[in-house]
């Protein structure tokens, strides 16, 4: 019997201490620590100002979204400095990082977005995610997507009015 009630009371403390704010807030610092490097590549963007994105782009990034895939850091260091974009407005929200191992975690938000590139307004929400991985004390970037959320009551049809999808599905 004795046994039984130390398993349990085991059982209960492991569960509790996954449940308490100090495992929250070690969650909460990573999310801090990620979006805040998030923002400030999202911010040179804007300013065409490279190095942030020097210092925390890995030299084998990619980088994905309706545009298509940039690969590599020098590729993006290059786009930055070319600024083809006009940002009128932009809004980060809703951050939420999941550690996959000591030194590698996925960060999601969403963003909204009001520029004009190379003479083509894009004024969009996205949904977002950043892979980071820790290289020498540092977050660094190895890989971004963004994808277009689109109006949901929009169906994309084929000319036959069947909704439009691959032979496998998608």
């Amino acid at each position: 019997m004795r046994t039984k009630v130390l398993l349990l009371a085991a059982g209960l403390f492991a569960v509790g201490s996954l449940l308490s704010p100090a495992g929250a807030t070690a969650q909460d610092d990573l999310t801090k620590q990620l979006a805040s490097v998030e923002k400030s590549l999202w911010k040179a963007w804007v300013e065409g100002d490279v190095a942030p994105f020097q210092e925390h782009l890995t030299a084998d990034h990619i980088n994905i979204g309706d545009w298509g895939m940039t690969t590599g850091k020098d590729a993006v260091l290059g786009i930055v400095a070319a600024s083809p974009c006009d940002v009128t407005s932009y809004e980060l929200d809703d951050w939420r990082a999941i550690r996959l191992s000591d030194d590698t975690a996925v960060l999601t938000f969403e963003a909204e977005q009001v520029a004009d590139c190379n003479g083509t307004v894009i004024a969009q929400e996205v949904v977002a995610s950043s892979v980071y991985v820790m290289q020498d004390g540092v977050w660094m970037n190895a890989m971004y997507h963004e994808t277009p959320v689109g109006d949901e009551d929009e169906e994309e049809e084929d000319e036959d009015g069947e909704d439009e999808y691959d032979d496998d599905g998608r």
